[in-house]
């Protein structure tokens, strides 16, 4: 009996059907029947626009020919495919969400509307790569800063909710629901004028009152399109909300935040604290969770932020990171066996120079003079230049 799965869960050596459905019924299946051979094929069909395909079941014994090898890195839990692969596949994904997020914002500002079938079917197709390499998605998600913090925003904010949501156990439904109200989390800004939106100083008091409005001038755009419920829209109203009750629009207090809406704005606060934006430059990831962790008790959830800061680790995954040495690396995966040393590519050499990317495996891999890597501190990364392409790359 054939299985339907996505193409990021695709592995060399699996062997994929017919399933006898019509490309005009589901124009993302990929349905050319033989075995996948290499990475490299898997790549090919992603990047034409194929998200799902029907293997044989893994106990028939045709379904891994004799030749066949589990990918670089691949064990029980892992991705299939080699991590260099799942970042580009993460990076293809991501630049959808981008084109997506664009196309929203210019469609609701000549007066069209939203597509929930395409949101719906990113936030399906985030789900799966996360599952597939959790840290790969995250990873893209911080390492992207080409375009503006408008559309990289409410991107990056979907990505990590679900991160977090599926930390905390939620339901792959209710993930499909939280991602949906994530990416639509500001969306009412669309509404508040250019010069407020971007302001490089302190915004005056009238015009802090005009921000805050955003929350409620986007559910115009959403509660009439089939498929965002109650939920979704809770989420996306209430994610200014507070722990205290001094939130905004309704100053709801404790328990009568959504769920939604609490994971949310940690995630919003989060993002916003380790991204460039038009008034203030980003700080590192582990100074962020710090301010988050400050904010406990008022603003949030105290057992919410304390998971939330377990979900992504001592230096998480899209982190710049100083090593013992002086070399300066991003964490692009953690080592669940050693928290502290995460995975992480060389930016920058012993004397601060840009190096050629190298992937550093800290928990294993000694430094030059022969003395175990160590890290530490983080470093904000508005000051680098980092060129995706090459590191994407690079190992």
């Amino acid at each position: 009996m054939p299985k339907k799965i996505s193409v990021q869960e695709l592995a060399p050596g699996m062997v994929v059907v017919d399933a006898g459905i019509s490309r005009r019924e589901n124009p993302r299946l990929y349905s050319v029947p033989g075995a996948i051979n290499s990475s490299d094929e898997i790549l090919r069909i992603y990047s034409e626009g194929f998200r799902d395909v029907f293997i044989k079941e893994e106990d028939d014994p045709e379904t891994v020919p004799p030749t066949a090898h589990p990918a670089d890195g691949g064990s029980e839990g892992t991705i299939n495919v080699g991590f260099k692969d799942s970042l580009i596949l993460a990076h293809q994904l991501h630049s959808e969400h981008i084109e997506y997020s664009k196309k929203v914002l210019q469609d609701l500002k000549s007066g069209g509307n939203i597509d929930i079938n395409e949101a719906t079917a990113l936030i399906t197709n985030t789900i799966d790569s996360l599952d597939a390499n959790h840290d790969a998605m995250l990873a893209v998600s911080k390492l992207l800063n080409i375009d503006t913090y408008t559309y990289t925003h409410s991107v990056n904010v979907a990505i990590f909710s679900i991160a977090f949501g599926d930390f905390l156990e939620i339901s792959r439904k209710d993930l499909t629901n939280l991602g949906i109200a994530a990416m639509f989390h500001d969306i009412g800004k669309v509404a508040i004028p250019h010069y407020i939106l971007n302001k490089p100083g302190d915004l005056t008091e009238y015009e802090f009152s005009v921000i805050k409005t955003h929350t409620t001038t986007g559910l115009p755009f959403l509660k009439n399109i089939f498929g965002i419920n109650t939920p979704i829209l809770g989420g996306i109203l209430s994610h200014h909300e507070r722990f205290d009750g001094k939130g905004y629009p309704s100053g709801l207090k404790g328990e009568l935040i959504p769920q939604f809406a609490r994971i949310i704005s940690i995630v919003d606060v989060y993002d916003a604290l380790t991204s460039t934006r038009p008034y203030g430059g980003p700080v590192s990831a582990q100074k962020a969770l710090g301010i988050i962790y400050g904010m406990r008790g008022k603003n949030f959830f105290t057992e919410l932020v304390e998971r939330f800061i377990r979900c992504l680790g001592v230096y998480p995954t899209g982190s710049i990171v100083r090593l013992n040495n002086g070399m300066v690396g991003f964490v692009i995966q953690q080592d669940s066996e050693s928290p502290t040393k995460p995975n992480v590519i060389s930016l920058f050499d012993e004397q601060g120079r840009k190096c050629e990317p190298e992937l550093i495996k800290l928990n294993s891999q000694l430094a030059a003079d022969g003395q175990p890597y160590t890290i530490t501190g983080c470093e904000p990364a508005q000051d680098l230049e980092i060129d995706m392409d090459v590191l994407l790359y690079a190992f």
